[in-house]
């Protein structure tokens, strides 16, 4: 069955009528049967460490010195540390996707790729800076670079000018915004593009 995100609006209305949503009297919400809620690590089970902020559901991994669990808690470490690094310390494993803003779901989409082997893919990635912290942009830019690195070809759309900075080429769409704009007005290196460009985008970095 196809879940509620590939529905059509009219189909989804129709389902309303007889479907609703009500906590579990046994689980509370939590999603898990007692038999695995009973299970815990430190003093916490499963849906404890789901509720905890990245930063610290990684300081808590750090606690678990069992040699039987060292490679899995490496890899949740190794995935917890790319999303604190990109900026998104403050989620957590419940957080449900639906109230995700843009820029967080590209940055996770951006983490999940970080942990692939595939190489010669090609990313596009649409503002994966929107939202971020201007001191944490470095992240991001690290985090595309190792991307590329690994052998992919990745194209970023961005306004960002430390994102701009660290591109290969640089393709500069204008004149102008809007109706006024769709014309490549400048292809090349961030370098040439600062020491040559005469568009509004080589006069911002300039700057």
């Amino acid at each position: 069955m196809k879940g509620a995100e590939e529905q059509t609006d009219y189909t989804l209305k129709k389902i309303a009528k007889f479907l609703y949503e009500r906590e579990c009297p046994d689980c509370k919400g939590k999603r898990l049967n007692g038999a695995a809620l009973s299970c815990k690590i430190n003093g916490f089970n499963i849906n404890d460490m789901c509720e905890m902020e990245f930063s610290k559901l990684r300081l808590e991994l750090d606690k678990i010195n069992d040699e039987r669990a060292a490679t899995i808690v490496t890899q949740l470490k190794a995935s917890l540390d790319r999303m604190i690094d990109i900026g998104l310390p403050y989620l957590f494993m419940n957080r449900e996707s639906s109230t995700l803003s843009g820029g967080e779901a590209q940055r996770l989409k951006l983490v999940r790729y970080m942990g692939s082997s595939l190489c010669g893919m090609i990313y596009i990635f649409d503002e994966p800076s929107t939202g971020m912290h201007p001191r944490d942009v470095h992240r991001m830019a690290r985090l595309l670079k190792s991307l590329r690195d690994k052998g992919n070809t990745v194209l970023v759309v961005e306004h960002d000018k430390d994102i701009i900075s660290i591109a290969d080429e640089v393709i500069d769409m204008g004149p102008l915004a809007g109706t006024k704009g769709g014309e490549v007005v400048f292809t090349g290196t961030p370098k040439e593009m600062i020491e040559n460009g005469t568009t509004i985008t080589a006069k911002y970095l300039r700057k």
